[in-house]
């Protein structure tokens, strides 16, 4: 709180970025605190981010009267085998719960996904799919999944040779660097930059979408025509 308080006096900001994943883990003491002494000291609009077993009315209602505006929750996968993978403990219908209480308020929402995990199959990302298109959001983000050193999902893929030791994790937005059998790079990447079509447009459209998922002449024609669509009617 006192760094902010200084950075503000310094900067004259007008709006803040907390960049704390575990933003709404606090006990409740904490966090009450916090609110409290966000709105004396503080008292600027602000973005967070959180994870959706930590999401609830009292919580919200709260972050919502101190002016956040903007918040970010991690489902990373639609499926419950990949979530276990990954020690995320918590039902889909968890998940969904958590979107339909900030839907009640203005607080706009971003939900973030990654595909490729070890072992992940197209028709478990799809489950990923599913659940986004079940969810109330302003907006999509989709990464892929890279293996990093001293993470446990590093040495699992190691370990199954997807990748070799001297090979290093690329980066999250664009990079995929694990070489798997049920699926290959081509794919995920395909995916990826069609995921949000998939979850926003009707599945009359998906033939159209799976033809944007090829990365060549014909597969980018098409993905930059139902880009215009999309960004016509879900990002003006």
């Amino acid at each position: 709180m006192e760094e902010v308080e200084s950075m503000k006096e310094k900067y004259n900001l007008e709006y803040i970025y907390l960049a704390s994943e575990s933003f709404l883990s606090s006990d409740e003491e904490r966090f009450t605190k916090f609110s409290r002494l966000w709105k004396e000291k503080i008292n600027l609009p602000f973005w967070g981010e959180a994870r959706p077993e930590t999401i609830n009315e009292k919580k919200i209602k709260m972050l919502e009267e101190i002016g956040m505006n903007s918040i970010s929750i991690g489902i990373e996968s639609g499926s419950p085998e990949i979530r276990k993978m990954l020690r995320r403990h918590m039902s889909n219908e968890k998940i969904i719960n958590a979107f339909n209480i900030l839907s009640k308020t203005y607080i706009k929402v971003c939900v973030n996904n990654i595909i490729g995990f070890p072992y992940e199959t197209r028709e478990q990302i799809f489950e990923t799919i599913e659940i986004n298109r079940k969810i109330p959001v302003d907006n999509i983000m989709i990464h892929v999944f890279n293996p990093y050193r001293g993470t446990p999902l590093y040495d699992l893929c190691v370990e199954k040779g997807y990748i070799s030791k001297q090979e290093v994790g690329g980066d999250y937005r664009q990079d995929f660097v694990l070489q798997m059998p049920q699926i290959s790079k081509q794919e995920i990447l395909g995916l990826q930059r069609t995921f949000a079509l998939y979850c926003k447009f009707p599945k009359s459209m998906w033939p159209e979408i799976k033809i944007a998922e090829k990365l060549d002449e014909k597969g980018n024609k098409k993905f930059e025509e139902l880009s215009k669509t999309y960004k016509s009617k879900f990002l003006s």
